[in-house]
């Protein structure tokens, strides 16, 4: 008999884990990859706290993609050439939008980005290449190093100031170059 109450209670405890009510937003949508900072503040049931979020989608959201989004709660800015939409809102409708919408890609925090461009100068040898070889960029021009530009501005006419769009993927070893139109 204490045999049988111990498999009972084993079988008991197994199906309370496999419950839905117990599965975490996470673990029933693991194609959705969450930014440290959302899972943290998620992983407390406490935290209300407002958030801006950058939402991923794996297509170009839709109709329906971004009433969900007004109709869990959040304020949103769907961007119209690219499947993102930034969302302002509280953290825990977080919960509910990973329980619902299936063409999510991924949910990073917006924050403000950070550049580490004076911490490179050691690796990419600039002092070598000033004071060494006595390049001082004079009479140079300078690419800047930016998170994107808006090329249909008009202070970014291309041909005036913008004179080719490169991009560089880290880890892999090739350049892609293309002329803006």
């Amino acid at each position: 008999m204490k045999k049988f109450s111990v498999i009972a209670l084993a079988l008991m405890l197994f199906s309370l884990v496999l419950s839905p009510s117990f599965s975490s937003p996470k673990a029933s949508l693991l194609t959705a990859e969450l930014d440290p900072k959302v899972e943290r503040l998620l992983a407390n049931p406490l935290s209300n706290e407002e958030v801006e979020l950058i939402i991923t989608y794996k297509d170009m959201p839709v109709l329906s993609d971004i009433k969900l989004l007004k109709l869990l709660g959040f304020q949103v800015n769907p961007f119209s050439e690219l499947p993102i939409v930034a969302v302002k809102g509280k953290i825990g409708l977080v919960n509910e939008l990973l329980l619902t919408a299936t063409n999510i890609l991924s949910i990073y925090a917006n924050d403000d980005l950070q550049y580490f461009l004076r911490d490179s100068r050691a690796l990419i040898g600039t002092e070598a290449v000033w004071n060494d070889l006595g390049f001082t960029g004079k009479g140079v021009t300078v690419a800047v190093i930016d998170s994107g530009i808006d090329a249909t501005h008009p202070d970014l006419q291309y041909g005036e100031k913008v004179v080719q769009n490169v991009k560089f993927v880290v880890g892999d070893l090739f350049w892609q170059s293309a002329s803006l139109p």
